[in-house]
Order: structure tokens, then sequence, then C-alpha cells
């Protein structure tokens, strides 16, 4: 995993930060159909890739729509996500779409139990995003 750093600067708490949950099993639609679950927080490289809500314009939804057409989209802020551990760091551009990239690394060197426990207690502060 590269050496990412927090970024408070360019993501201050108040940030919101959307994940594509590309997995049926990463939303309850079941149990709580208004928030992720703890596996859109988990990412075998430990990377858990997002882009800046504010940033995404209809035009992007739509294209995430289209490539990904039984996807959802999990909303956590930065802060959130630094509550509970995780680092909030800038990204190279993604080149699926034009917007800030962020990723939520873990502490580096976590162990697997401990990057699980980080996502059980973030994914209950997720929401499901519908965009307008």
């Amino acid at each position: 995993m590269p050496p990412f750093v927090d970024d408070p600067v360019r993501y201050p708490n108040e940030v919101r930060l959307v994940r594509i949950l590309k997995n049926d099993t990463f939303w309850h639609p079941k149990d709580v159909p208004t928030r992720a679950s703890s596996g859109a927080f988990l990412d075998t490289t430990k990377q858990n890739s997002c882009f800046v809500v504010d940033q995404l314009t209809a035009e992007h939804f739509e294209l995430i729509a289209q490539t990904y057409p039984d996807s959802k989209l999990g909303v956590v802020t930065a802060g959130h996500a630094r509550a509970h551990g995780y680092s909030v760091c800038e990204d190279n551009p993604s080149d699926f779409l034009p917007a800030d990239h962020a990723v939520l690394c873990p502490p580096q060197g976590v162990a697997k139990k401990d990057y699980i426990r980080m996502a059980k207690r973030l994914a209950p502060l997720s929401t499901i995003y519908q965009p307008r």
C-alpha cells in the first residue's frame, strides 16, 4: 500500500464521500436499506476508493449507472471515516470520473480483524445516496 497521508485541508470533516457499491453484499436491502454494509468499507488493497459527492454532476451519476447498472452509492463524511480510524487521502485522478478521487485507508499494518472492526463501526454512519 502506498504511504497515503491524511489530508484534512483538502477533505475537511464535513465533506461527503461517495463509494460505488458494485456488489449487492455491500448494502442491506432487507435489514437496513438506507445504509451500506461493513463490506463496503473493506477493500483487499486497503484502499476504499471514493469521490467527493459535491463535485459529481448528473452526467457523472449517469455514467456510474450505465457502467455499474446494479450498483448503489454509499456516502460517509470524511469526519466519520477519521473518527473510526481511517485516513482520508488524495489519490491520483480517476480515469473513470473527473472528480476529486479520495481513498479511505486504515493505518498501515492494521490487522485484518481490526480493519473489519473499523468497517463495522463506519457502516452504520453511511447512507445510500440517491442522485437527484
